[in-house]
């Protein structure tokens, strides 16, 4: 029996101790761990950087259209077309004096104009445009490209916009470029922002980019009659290339702390 009472003793004095490690472990874990939140308070930031590249354009576009009413779908169908072929074969005769020249016919339509069955016609029309690689240490090209337009104009075609731009090749690789410009330019803002702050600069949590987007204007040219082309017979249109700004931001969470 007083063995009995030994070995019980012995074992709620075991769990005894166990409970006592048991309490107190947690305690010296919860201390632990606030300490360490209280050394490595951090600040969040958020800011954005922008890259920007300048160049000037090597793709010349003009946009046209070329419409005919008349008083049934028909006709002004078989008008237009016969206005578009010509229009077609006067402008590949440029062809000759203009490296890499694209023809390219857009949308067509045919719609009823006015308010009654008396008074209604029917308008058709077709979207031209012509586009050729230009430079602007050789001007020739671009000035023989606005001819054409001229010519088209003559043959009674609307002159809608006159597009400076790039080419899709160029315009990925000098898109690529101003992204990456922006990505640089993250880390020394951040670095200055934690300065200012009297912070260091610890790590970027996250990065955003922003669609880059192209700035500068886009020369238009006035839409003429065709009386009024008559009348401008022999006179290209005029237009000259300006500096094209392609832009990308990127948008950041920086980790500053002490």
């Amino acid at each position: 029996m007083s063995f009995l009472k030994k070995r019980y003793l012995s074992f709620s004095a075991l769990c005894a101790i166990s409970a006592m490690a048991a309490f107190c472990l947690p305690l010296t874990t919860h201390a632990d761990e606030a300490g360490k939140c209280k050394d490595t308070k951090h600040t969040h930031l958020s800011f954005h950087s922008e890259g920007e590249i300048s160049m000037q354009p090597n793709l010349l576009i003009l946009h046209l259209r070329a419409e005919h009413s008349a008083a049934n779908p028909a006709k002004a169908q078989a008008e237009l077309n016969q206005m578009v072929a010509h229009a077609l074969s006067n402008a590949n005769q440029g062809q000759k004096n203009i490296a890499g020249l694209e023809i390219q016919t857009g949308d067509y339509s045919v719609n009823q104009t006015g308010s009654d069955s008396k008074s209604s016609a029917w308008s058709a029309s077709q979207e031209i445009s012509i586009k050729a690689p230009v430079d602007d240490t050789k001007p020739a090209q671009s000035e023989a490209l606005l001819r054409i337009g001229g010519n088209l104009q003559n043959l009674g075609l609307s002159l809608n916009q006159i597009e400076w731009t790039l080419d899709e090749n160029t315009k990925k690789s000098v898109t690529d470029k101003a992204i990456q410009k922006a990505l640089e330019a993250l880390i020394p803002e951040a670095k200055n922002a934690g300065k200012a702050l009297g912070l260091n600069f610890i790590s970027l949590e996250s990065v955003n980019i922003d669609r880059p987007y192209f700035q500068g204007p886009t020369p238009r040219v006035m839409l003429m009659s065709a009386a009024s082309n008559r009348m401008a017979k022999d006179v290209a249109p005029q237009s000259n290339p300006h500096e094209l700004h392609i832009s990308a931001s990127a948008n950041a969470v920086a980790v500053l702390g002490k």
